[in-house]
């Protein structure tokens, strides 16, 4: 047996054995080492070939609930107050004695100089008017005026008895709007005597205690 078996064990036997063998485990071999398990080892070129168009968009999702409303913010700081100018003046307690001065020659009882701007001007004065007799009454102007706008009151009453004779007292209140945005302005207090007590009763006039207070303003209305 074993002499017809060498008989069959040729050269071409055996090479062709170990041809199909090793053409067997190559492929295994070939099948291990080419298995794919990652993108990275395929061509780019392919990968595109490979990868189909976009789809169509899909319908919109529904719209999602309302969100809970925030917490209140911290209320700012105060801010700060604008500046406002303001100017005052007056007369003092010396009368100014009025009698003689007529519409003609008023007498100035009080002045202000304002720098340029808008501003809202109030005035008062008081009248004191006094007589040695009685029935006789007394009436006096006063104006207020800065040159282009200006203000008249006017303060009328019979005297009545008073210590050392006969009298009475009054105050007038004036008031003008200033706008002189381009210069200074002066505002001034005249007041004059308009008509006279009942003859012989020697009726004397003061103005006393005269104010100016003027307000800077954005704009006079």
């Amino acid at each position: 047996m074993l002499s017809s078996l060498r008989r069959h064990i040729t050269y071409a036997n055996v090479a062709a054995t170990l041809a199909v063998f090793l053409a067997m485990s190559g492929g295994a071999l070939a099948a291990s080492h080419y298995l794919i398990n990652s993108t990275r080892q395929i061509r780019p070129s392919v990968l595109r070939y490979l990868h189909g168009r976009n789809g169509a968009n899909g319908l919109n999702g529904k719209t999602g609930a309302t969100g809970k409303t925030g917490g209140t913010g911290k209320t700012g700081g105060t801010g700060r107050n604008g500046a406002v100018a303001a100017y005052y003046g007056a007369q003092g307690s010396t009368p100014i004695y009025i009698t003689g001065n007529t519409p003609s020659s008023p007498a100035t009882i009080s002045q202000k100089a304002l720098p340029a701007g808008d501003f809202a001007v109030t005035a008062a004065v008081q009248v004191d008017m006094s007589a040695s007799a009685a029935g006789g009454y007394g009436s006096v102007t006063c104006r207020l005026s800065d040159g282009s706008s200006s203000n008249e009151s006017t303060f009328t009453s019979a005297l009545g008895p008073k210590a050392g004779g006969y009298g009475v007292s009054g105050e007038i209140p004036l008031q003008i709007g200033v706008s002189s945005p381009y210069s200074a302005s002066t505002v001034t207090l005249n007041c004059m005597t308009l008509t006279s007590a009942s003859s012989g009763t020697n009726l004397s006039t003061d103005a006393v205690n005269a104010t100016i207070s003027a307000v800077q303003a954005s704009t006079i209305g």
